[in-house]
């Protein structure tokens, strides 16, 4: 092993994806390396770091002795705790900080003014050429992807092309090595993953071939332009390989998730997976999909592998906001041809919106409430409170038409932390509560749709939507009971998974 300690730090996330790939193959190439798992995320009870958390990272750090330490900001609203994570570094040890992650590319030229090395874009070779490097005593001044405050200059390396061969990187490592999790005011000596894990996320590919303006992936678009293909994906045989090991590592998985922006892009290398995944792995999954991307193809393959239910972006029910504002291409058409098939299939859909939308008007909010009242019932959504990430888009023209101000945007705002769902304990306006309660009983069979009409059209219900809060309420609640008998009778539930999806009662999703 090198004589040379790397310190990876992930904030709000256990199974960080980019983290994990950074450590495994800084660890492939014979360095010590370390991931502290700084906090978990609870759906919409995010709360910041304690006082003592701090004080058992710093104390944390100190034994450790990093020669580097990296944290990566998945999200702009970790900004702060990263600055208060470098801050406990520096009084607890002497080695350079670098930060990476999605928040730091969509805001690197902003972000290098408050802080001295950010690594841009995908950071897997540029940490391994920065710890080759400062081990060998050697400048890190001309890395690519590197960008740095050198004696009051700043110094921005190009971009180097976004990894082509993604069968390179080696798995993530499913050892208690290494690995430490702070979260509740406690120090975990192990990987919170290894210790809770009935569902196991993985990607095949990486990139999105869209660039919606409320999203990160339009920045890489920009960033990668000219350097190859933005979408990239693993072999069948890697995937599959993961898979197997993880299956022999972590032997309470109960499904998988694919975490690809959108899977299925290429129908002949989903014909050899499907072929695959049926005779080696046989655990239920689910996937990501878009409204312009689904055929019965497509989906009949995925059904008879082991989908059990697709994710399908929509973000508005409105045409005009999804084509003018999201530059969502897709039209009301699209939705209801694939959600015709996702029926006729029996694979339930799952559809994602965005609520508190201030470019949706009141004719925009019932033509989602219409086009939900449309589909075949049941189905399940998840309604996502509006958040402005920086260096996207749909963020500068909210504020340019002052629908916002610069404190709202996510890295001062941090709503995302309470708020990552919509909830009906969070400050809106009486028409968003009145159409956000309607929407959650849309999804729901035994609430008869000409019900859900004669509510929408009560005048008092506007003025007045407590009862229709309440309504909401009640029938999450028969559902996650449901829900619950019919996933304990096959086997597929953990104490982990309840926990988790009832928080989801007191939300208006699903």
């Amino acid at each position: 092993m090198k004589d040379f300690k790397v310190c990876l730090v992930a904030l709000f996330n256990t199974e960080l994806s980019g983290v994990r790939y950074i450590h495994s193959l800084l660890k492939s190439k014979g360095y010590d390396a370390s991931i502290i798992f700084f906090k978990r995320l609870n759906i919409n009870d995010g709360k910041p770091p304690t006082e003592k958390e701090l004080e058992l990272f710093g104390s944390l750090v100190k034994r450790i002795n990093p020669d580097l330490l990296g944290i990566s900001i998945g999200c702009s609203t970790f900004r702060n705790t990263a600055a208060e994570l470098t801050q406990k570094t520096r009084q607890a040890v002497k080695c350079p900080v670098v930060w990476g992650g999605v928040h730091v590319t969509v805001t690197a030229d902003r972000t290098l003014t408050e802080h001295d090395m950010l690594v841009i874009g995908e950071g897997e070779g540029t940490m391994l050429e920065i710890c080759d490097r400062l081990s060998e005593g050697k400048s890190i001044a001309d890395v690519r992807n590197l960008w740095l405050n050198r004696d009051g200059e700043e110094i921005k390396n190009p971009v180097r092309p976004p990894i082509a061969d993604l069968d390179s990187l080696p798995f993530h490592d499913f050892t208690n090595e290494a690995k430490y999790f702070i979260n509740g005011d406690e120090l975990f000596e192990y990987d919170p993953l290894v210790k809770e894990h009935d569902l196991y996320q993985i990607m095949t590919t990486r990139g999105c071939p869209f660039a919606c303006t409320y999203c990160a992936n339009s920045v890489y678009h920009r960033l990668y332009r000219g350097m190859g293909k933005i979408v990239r994906t693993r072999s069948v045989e890697n995937v599959i390989e993961e898979l197997e090991y993880a299956n022999k590592m972590l032997p309470d998985i109960k499904q998988v998730a694919f975490y690809d922006d959108v899977f299925g892009l290429d129908l002949e290398w989903t014909k050899e997976f499907c072929e695959q995944y049926k005779k080696k792995i046989r655990i239920p999954y689910w996937v990501y999909v878009h409204p312009k991307t689904v055929t019965e193809e497509l989906i009949r393959m995925l059904k008879e592998s082991g989908l059990f239910y697709a994710d399908m972006g929509i973000q508005s029910g409105s045409q005009r906001v999804r084509n003018q504002f999201f530059k969502r291409m897709d039209k009301t058409e699209d939705i209801q041809r694939a959600m015709s098939i996702l029926n006729k299939l029996k694979v339930k859909p799952r559809l994602d919106f965005i609520m508190d939308n201030p470019f949706e008007e009141s004719e925009d909010k019932q033509e989602m409430l219409d086009l939900l009242l449309s589909f075949r019932r049941p189905f399940e959504f998840r309604l996502y409170s509006l958040a402005y990430f920086p260096g996207v888009e749909l963020t500068q023209m909210a504020l340019d038409r002052g629908y916002i101000r610069e404190e709202n945007v996510e890295d001062v705002a941090c709503k995302t932390m309470t708020q990552w769902f919509v909830s009906s304990d969070f400050e809106r306006s009486k028409e968003d509560v009145f159409f956000n309660s309607l929407v959650s009983l849309t999804g729901k069979s035994f609430v008869p749709r000409f019900f859900i009409r004669f509510l929408s059209k009560l005048t008092f219900l506007k003025r007045f939507p407590f009862p229709l809060v309440v309504l909401s309420t009640v029938a999450n609640l028969i559902r996650f009971f449901w829900t619950g008998i019919k996933l304990a009778l096959k086997g597929e539930v953990s104490f982990a998974m309840v926990r988790k999806h009832l928080k989801f009662v007191f939300t208006v999703n699903r």
